[in-house]
């Protein structure tokens, strides 16, 4: 902000005018990856603003692995335009990383400090309940639904593929393919229709297609039942005739 005098004497804030040090600005001086898993990517953005009236560019992007960029060439920004840089780190092994990059550009050099540590990988996840569900008593030929969870409990994405029971009195509703991120999870409902009277046992398994995540299982039981008739009356005559 600038402070000026009017005409009047008075001192006034209504002129303002912004000023740069730099031709060009990079948006983050460093960074930080945080920790990723051996073999996998993380890609976070770099923000170039042109603050010139005239255009200006990139020359060269000069770094190290295990980071990379997606810069390819000499990029040119236009007078007051910005460019997003990718900047992807793909640790190959568990260690520390601290490395630089360093823009070379029309208007200098400009260095970024590139933080991040690689470690191992973990595939695992979990079912619950992992004791498994009574259903209970179920009138036969109707559904009793339950949503059981699965949850992702390693650092890569898990990729569910098969769920199956060993009785077809139990369904289970799933989209095969479908992708649990570090952390999440999913739910899917079980479906349980008695088609006769007694009791119901079975296996429910869950299968993955990612290498290193073994299949998890769990039990599930239940009854079919028929609501009860309305009682026949019946009444002892004693024998008398007549009666």
């Amino acid at each position: 902000f600038v402070r000026t005098k009017n005409q009047e004497g008075r001192w006034s804030l209504t002129n303002v005018a912004s000023f740069f040090t730099d031709l060009m600005a990079v948006s983050a001086d460093t960074l930080a990856y945080g920790n990723i898993p051996v073999n996998t990517t993380s890609t976070k953005n770099l923000i170039i603003t042109n603050n010139s009236n005239a255009s200006q560019t990139i020359n060269a992007a000069v770094v190290n692995a295990p980071f990379t960029t997606n810069a390819s060439g000499v990029i040119t920004i236009p007078a007051g335009q910005t460019h997003t840089l990718q900047v992807s780190f793909t640790p190959v092994t568990v260690a520390d990383y601290n490395e630089s990059l360093q823009l070379q550009t029309s208007s200098g050099n400009y260095n970024v400090r590139l933080l991040g540590s690689g470690i191992a990988q973990v595939t695992s996840w979990t079912l619950s309940p992992a004791t498994g569900l009574n259903y209970g008593n179920v009138t036969v030929n109707s559904t009793s639904s339950y949503a059981f969870t699965i949850t992702n409990t390693g650092n890569l994405p898990v990729t569910l593929s098969n769920i199956t029971t060993t009785d077809a009195a139990f369904t289970a509703t799933f989209t095969a393919g479908t992708v649990i991120p570090a952390g999440g999870s999913i739910n899917f409902p079980v479906a349980f229709t008695p088609s006769a009277v007694g009791p119901y046992s079975a296996q429910l398994k869950i299968e993955s297609s990612t290498a290193g995540v073994s299949f998890v299982t769990t039990t599930l039981s239940g009854s079919g039942y028929n609501p009860g008739a309305p009682p026949v009356l019946q009444f002892d005559t004693g024998g008398a005739p007549g009666l």
